[in-house]
């Protein structure tokens, strides 16, 4: 967490030819030969590729900024076209599509200013070590994290001390855990507080986030409440 956002694009980068086979100009290319109705399609088809969640993301955001990294300007080496790319190693029961010829990457105008976004994290050590808060209500936390992932597919999760944001990519929604409950706190601006939705303040988290859900009861997880981290999701990333 004490390294800058551009340290850890720098690290994504330049180890993307070891990690996946294909250097970023490859990746660029292979995307421009797709054709994709939304943006999670691109990050649905590049995990098809083999690619985990947090790199397939990383790469949706690279490519939607022009092909060109978030911070700094880092130029893009280009594949030379005497060395074809290595094939991926794919993860497990990966269905591999063939990849189409390799382009040139077109210039694509950037036209609106890239929205600078915390990285998201696939540190499964780290998030444990937030969840042991929880204690008890580890299970529980857990089964909400399921849920959110399945409600909001494009969601990255972002470590903090005293919680996770929840991103996709701005940030709409918050985690809270320890031994007593779980709190889930999401943007939902004018929607009427009632039930359980209450007008309470997470310490730490985004100011935009209007509506606090106090968890002790894993039946509460349900399609109501996926429901409302859809509708918190799409509001914040409107």
């Amino acid at each position: 967490m004490s390294r800058d956002y551009a340290e850890l694009e720098r690290e994504f980068i330049d180890g993307l030819a070891a990690d996946t086979g294909r250097n970023l100009a490859h990746w660029m290319a292979l995307i421009d030969g797709q054709t994709f109705a939304h943006r999670n399609d691109m990050i649905d088809w590049l995990r098809r590729q083999g690619l985990t969640f947090a790199k397939a993301s990383r790469l949706e955001r690279i490519h939607h900024n022009g092909g060109k990294p978030l911070y700094g300007d880092r130029p893009v080496l280009k594949a030379a076209p005497d060395e074809p790319a290595a094939a991926p190693r794919p993860a497990a029961n990966a269905v591999i599509e063939p990849p189409p010829p390799v382009v040139a990457a077109p210039v694509v105008a950037n036209t609106a200013p890239a929205v600078p976004t915390p990285p998201s994290t696939d540190d499964a050590a780290a998030l444990a070590a937030f969840l042991t808060k929880a204690k008890g209500y580890r299970p529980l936390a857990e089964l909400l994290l399921r849920a959110i992932r399945t409600a909001v597919p494009a969601t990255r999760i972002c470590i903090h001390d005293t919680h996770v944001d929840l991103a996709a990519p701005a940030v709409y929604g918050a985690i809270a855990v320890t031994a007593k409950d779980v709190r889930l706190a999401i943007d939902l601006g004018e929607h009427p507080f009632e039930d359980d939705l209450k007008r309470l303040r997470l310490a730490g988290t985004a100011p935009t986030l209007t509506h606090t859900i106090v968890l002790t009861d894993a039946r509460r997880i349900n399609a109501d409440l996926a429901a409302l981290i859809a509708k918190a999701a799409a509001r914040t990333n409107s």
